[in-house]
């Protein structure tokens, strides 16, 4: 991605990219030294991602598909169109 092509973007456009860019990063990190402080015989971390993904996921289909047509438009009013 361009510095013009950010330049283009919105703030909310910007904040959503750059949410998803440290998430990404901290799970790398994540991934890489769970097994590293494995080895050396730490304990496994409260939070892990695991644990994290199944407090946020809906748990019937009409609240995951509520859930899901609700991130839709708020991806749409930022400028984001998913067809």
């Amino acid at each position: 991605m361009l510095l013009e092509d950010i330049l283009d973007m919105t703030f909310e456009q910007i904040k959503l990219c750059s949410k998803c860019v440290y998430k990404h990063k901290v799970d790398m990190v994540t991934m890489i030294m769970e097994p590293i402080g494995a080895a050396f015989g730490s304990k496994k971390a409260k939070r892990s991602l695991e644990n994290r993904n199944k407090k946020s996921t809906p748990k019937g289909k009409k609240e995951r598909a509520a859930a899901e047509e609700m991130k839709l438009r708020q991806l749409k009013s930022i400028g984001i169109d998913i067809s």
